[in-house]
């Protein structure tokens, strides 16, 4: 257990990330960093950045949603009965996205931050394939 004093300039979460860098970890995952306060909620994304920062793979899990972040590479995301995945740029532009099994694919296309297309996909395959080339991509798993 870590005790903190109130008045830091770290988030709680981040400091128990750093915590867990420290200690040689490179996968983490965060319970209920999601759907309270939304500036601790916003806050924990920018925490999912730092991580991606230090190539370290970090979720974010409620009990409605999960959500992680990548920079250029590919993920795979197993289908969970009920659930919508969605795309976000965490950067300025996300170039090269691409993402099958799902009901409305993308190949090679670009997301920009001010514009929400990626939200609300459809799993229509086991398994969704994502890709980026460059930019930094938040992924959002939410169910009902």
């Amino acid at each position: 257990m870590l005790r903190l004093q109130p008045e830091k300039d770290d988030t709680d979460t981040l400091v128990c990330l750093n915590y867990g860098i420290e200690k040689g970890f490179h996968d983490f995952v965060i319970l209920g960093g999601l759907g309270g306060r939304l500036d601790h909620t916003v806050a924990n994304l920018q925490t999912l950045s730092y991580a991606v920062d230090r190539k370290l793979n970090v979720w974010i899990i409620d009990g409605k949603n999960r959500a992680t972040m990548i920079d250029p590479g590919s993920i795979s995301i197993p289908k969970e009965t009920g659930t919508k995945i969605s795309l976000f740029a965490f950067s300025d532009t996300c170039e090269g996205v691409t993402i099958t099994g799902v009901k409305y694919p993308l190949d090679d296309h670009r997301l920009t931050r001010s514009f929400p297309l990626g939200i609300s996909n459809e799993f229509i395959a086991e398994r969704a394939f994502i890709g980026l080339k460059t930019g930094r991509l938040l992924i959002i798993l939410s169910k009902d």
